[in-house]
């Protein structure tokens, strides 16, 4: 009986011992691991799977849409401010020579504000990306590894949708109406392209019918090659483990799109040297912190 339970005990040893090696080992196209992730390029979830050998694993995930900014800006008014100066003349002018007739109704004068024109802008980094990567470990021991691969996403990385305050909204409209009533010999011409800011030598205009609106976005390649080292193994040897990787990808100089964009006017106000920033920021860095897990 005593030969027996030690017989047993032993076989229980080895097939534990052959159950825990054949788990640890992985192999091609066979296990299978997940993770999640955080980090520069927001958040993300993976699939992975070793190929040829578990040196060599494909990793496959999505990056979640949207991280959201808020900022503003001031657009120059003093165009603005001087053609409704000039459009409150004529209205002044108007109704000192038709005050008198059956049915007028008088036109009042556009009170305008001093300030320049804030902009509220809405930033949003548009992370959502499929990827598709290799990452190639050394050492089957070890969990340091290479990546190579791409991110496939949209081609607006940064969408900037920005509202005029409505207190200068409100104006603008104004004026444009009654510069609509006024006898085509007093009205001020062009007065509905005075709100323009330029963005290096791009110009772009809050239009008439934009309810104060101009969206704008930075536009980067589609495809985005990835590199990047770390440690930490997508599929764990035990069933819970932790990778740490830091890379970058590449995206090419950006640019900058908007149905607002119009002619080129050198005289509107804005800002110089995005472009030069922008063509030095033709990568994203990447620092992530992934959970993963082997299910297979």
């Amino acid at each position: 009986m005593k030969r027996l339970l030690t017989t047993a005990a032993l076989s229980a040893i080895v097939a534990s011992s052959a159950l825990a090696q054949s788990y640890n080992k992985m192999e091609a196209f066979h296990n299978v691991g997940v993770g999640i992730e955080t980090g520069l390029m927001g958040a993300g979830i993976e699939v992975s799977m070793p190929v040829v050998s578990d040196h060599l694993v494909l990793v496959l995930g999505y990056n979640l849409p949207k991280l959201t900014i808020g900022t503003d800006f001031d657009v120059s008014s003093s165009e603005l401010r001087g053609k409704i100066r000039d459009l409150n003349a004529n209205i002044n002018l108007y109704n000192s020579q038709v005050g008198n007739m059956p049915g007028y109704s008088r036109i009042d004068n556009l009170d305008c504000p001093s300030t320049d024109i804030n902009v509220d802008v809405d930033a949003k980094v548009n992370f959502g990306a499929f990827k598709a990567m290799i990452e190639y470990y050394p050492s089957a021991r070890s969990g340091f590894h290479l990546t190579a691969g791409m991110f496939v996403g949209q081609e607006d990385f940064i969408s900037l949708n920005g509202t005029a305050d409505a207190a200068w909204w409100q104006v603008y409209q104004q004026a444009l109406s009654i510069n609509k009533q006024l006898p085509s010999d007093m009205r001020i011409s062009d007065i509905e392209n005075s709100v323009k800011f330029n963005i290096d030598e791009q110009t772009f205009q809050l239009k008439e019918n934009s309810d104060g609106k101009v969206d704008l976005s930075v536009a980067t390649k589609k495809v985005k090659p990835y590199f990047g080292i770390g440690f930490g193994r997508a599929i764990p040897k035990k069933r819970v483990g932790f990778q740490f990787e830091i890379g970058a990808w590449m995206h090419g100089k950006p640019t900058i799109k908007s149905a607002s964009e119009v002619s080129y006017d050198a005289e509107a106000d804005g800002i110089d040297g995005v472009s030069d920033v922008m063509s030095k920021v033709q990568f994203w860095p990447q620092m992530t912190f992934r959970l993963t897990g082997r299910i297979l």
